[in-house]
């Protein structure tokens, strides 16, 4: 499920950083679009064809990098 919130809330990112596993799962959710989008890729096939498909491992890196940014924001208060 794709989200349609168009920014992830602070008290969302405060329970992802406390190991809530629910509120990290949203914020994964809602990068989505973007991971998949950054994860295409160009193959071909044997007779020359160009395809753009995702590489789910690259996927997967990025999901990874999300969630250890996720877990090292640090929050400023000023």
């Amino acid at each position: 499920m794709v989200s349609e919130k168009k920014y992830i809330t602070f008290s969302t990112l405060i329970a992802a950083q406390n190991g809530d596993t629910v509120a990290l799962k949203e914020i994964l959710n809602f990068y989505t679009p973007i991971i998949r989008k950054l994860a295409q890729v160009i193959v071909f096939d044997s007779l020359g064809q160009k395809y753009t498909v995702v590489d789910e491992d690259l996927c997967r890196e990025l999901e990874i990098k999300l969630i250890v940014a996720t877990m090292n924001f640090t929050i400023r208060e000023e």
